[in-house]
């Protein structure tokens, strides 16, 4: 019986320290950061960006953090670009959520064109942000065998 519960403590033991939450060092998000998330209807909604404010701030309660949600619905790429001026780079971000693409295709079949459109505009959304020291995040770009 001792022997099961020793083995019992040490798998519980193991699988505790494989599935701990991220350490400060290892998550996306730091001490200080002002988190922007920028995006179309499915960011405006407020859903995932609360669950990723929420955890953070239950993760990391001592930290001072700001969170701005700049979602649009209905935006693209494109439109997001365009009020990247006014709507992103004012709030000074230090980590962005760059977050569009249910929009931008229009709800049609693959079309080659519009996906390399999206792309560009997605692009040219990170590389400014990179440049003045933001760091973005988001979905791996999407291609169409994926």
């Amino acid at each position: 019986m001792k022997k099961s519960f020793a083995l019992l403590a040490v798998a519980l033991t193991a699988v505790t320290a494989l599935t701990r939450p991220a350490a400060a060092a290892e998550f996306a998000i730091h001490d200080g950061e002002r988190v922007v998330l920028l995006g179309d209807s499915i960011t405006e909604q407020r859903l995932y960006t609360t669950v990723i404010e929420a955890y953070t701030l239950a993760r990391f309660p001592q930290w001072k953090l700001s969170f701005r949600n700049t979602g649009w619905g209905g935006d693209t790429a494109q439109g997001g670009l365009g009020r990247a001026a006014r709507d992103l780079l004012p709030l000074k971000p230090t980590f962005v959520t760059i977050d569009f693409g249910m929009n931008d295709h229009g709800y049609r079949a693959y079309d080659e064109g519009i996906f390399k459109n999206y792309i560009d505009k997605q692009t040219q959304l990170v590389e400014p942000l990179r440049i003045e020291g933001h760091r973005p995040d988001g979905p791996e770009v999407p291609t169409p065998d994926r």
